[in-house]
């Protein structure tokens, strides 16, 4: 009897457990249903001094304009928070589109070992310059949107296909400001 029982559990959690698979075929880090990127980097050697200092200069040199992106700073607690803009262009099928993904960028240094954290992503994409306004609108939308659309939850202008590529054009440029942040974060000054 008590096989019995173990195995109709255990085909009912391997179900389960089928039913969860990521359809959309993208592996996007997710976190209480938000799309979000983190990750714990050891750093022998260097201490949080170093890493603060990395890390500050490091939002210098990428978004170009620490004054604009770094939104609050504490050397004491090892906090940095910037605020940037990733560029994403989708290409799929004869169409195209260029996007701003605004990401939040948090760092937190210790002695020997960093975290970085990247979320709340918001797409933009402007539309054609209005003459009567003088303007150039701007559509907005949050990354979550994206796989909503792929589940069929989401009223998003974007074909699924379109998503898929944003999404996937997304992560690629996420993937490379994370890999730019760990290079500058391994630099020790010695001047």
């Amino acid at each position: 009897m008590k096989k019995m029982i173990i195995f109709v559990f255990l085909a009912t959690a391997s179900l389960v457990a089928k039913a969860q698979i990521d359809t959309t075929r993208i592996d996007i880090p997710m976190k209480d249903g938000k799309i979000f990127y983190e990750g714990i980097v050891e750093t022998p050697n260097l201490t949080k001094v170093d890493l603060y200092n990395n890390a500050k200069q490091w939002f210098v040199d990428y978004f170009k304009s620490s004054k604009d992106v770094i939104q609050n700073e504490d050397k004491d607690q090892g906090r940095i928070v910037g605020k940037g803009i990733i560029f994403i262009s989708r290409k799929d099928n004869g169409s195209k589109g260029d996007y701003n993904d605004e990401i939040t960028i948090q760092v937190d240094v210790k002695d020997g070992k960093y975290r970085y954290r990247i979320y709340n992503m918001t797409i933009i994409r402007e539309v054609s310059y209005n003459a009567l306004t003088g303007q150039n609108p701007y559509i907005q939308f949050f990354a979550e949107d994206l796989i909503n659309k792929l589940y069929n939850n989401g009223k998003l202008f974007l074909s699924k296909t379109q998503c898929r590529v944003v999404l996937q054009s997304m992560d690629v440029e996420t993937t490379a400001t994370i890999a730019s942040l760990e290079k500058a974060m391994k630099k020790r000054d010695n001047f």
